[in-house]
C-alpha cells in the first residue's frame, strides 16, 4: 500500500496515510488522479516583457525551483492584449510567484534582473 501524495509505503491493511491523511492506493503506478495541495505564494518579481520573463523563467527552472505566473494565462483573454502598458490593463501585470521558502533564493537568482528593470514594486495582495 502506497500513499499517492508522499509516496510513503505501508503494511497490507492499514488504508489511510498517517502524515496525509488520505486513502491508500495498492500501487503507485495505478494513481492516475493528481493530488494538490493549497499553498501560499510569495511574488518576486514583475518581469518587464515576454522576453525577460523567458528568462527569468529559465532561471529559476535551471536551480529547480518551482514557480507559479500570476496572470499569465489572462493576458491575452478577451482579445484586449497587452496595450501600451506592456500587459492586460484589466488584469495587470504577469508576476511571478514561489513558495515562501524559496523566496530569498528565487530573489538571488533573479536579482541581475531586477536591479536592471529599477526595481519595480511588486503590488502587494
Amino acid at each position: 500500500m502506497f500513499c499517492p501524495k508522499c509516496k510513503s509505503e505501508y503494511k497490507e491493511g492499514i488504508k489511510v496515510c498517517k502524515k496525509c491523511q488520505i486513502k491508500l492506493v495498492d500501487s503507485l503506478d495505478a494513481q492516475t488522479e493528481t493530488v494538490y495541495e493549497y499553498q501560499d505564494l510569495v511574488s518576486v518579481y514583475r518581469p518587464d516583457d515576454a522576453g525577460t520573463m523567458a528568462i527569468a523563467k529559465s532561471l529559476l527552472e535551471n536551480e529547480g525551483i518551482k514557480y507559479f505566473v500570476k496572470n499569465e494565462r489572462l493576458q491575452e483573454l478577451f482579445g484586449v492584449g497587452r496595450f501600451g502598458s506592456g500587459y492586460n490593463a484589466i488584469f495587470g501585470p504577469e508576476i511571478i510567484q514561489v513558495a515562501p521558502e524559496d523566496a530569498e533564493q528565487a530573489k538571488e537568482i533573479l536579482q541581475d534582473l531586477i536591479q536592471e528593470s529599477d526595481s519595480k514594486e511588486i503590488p502587494q495582495e
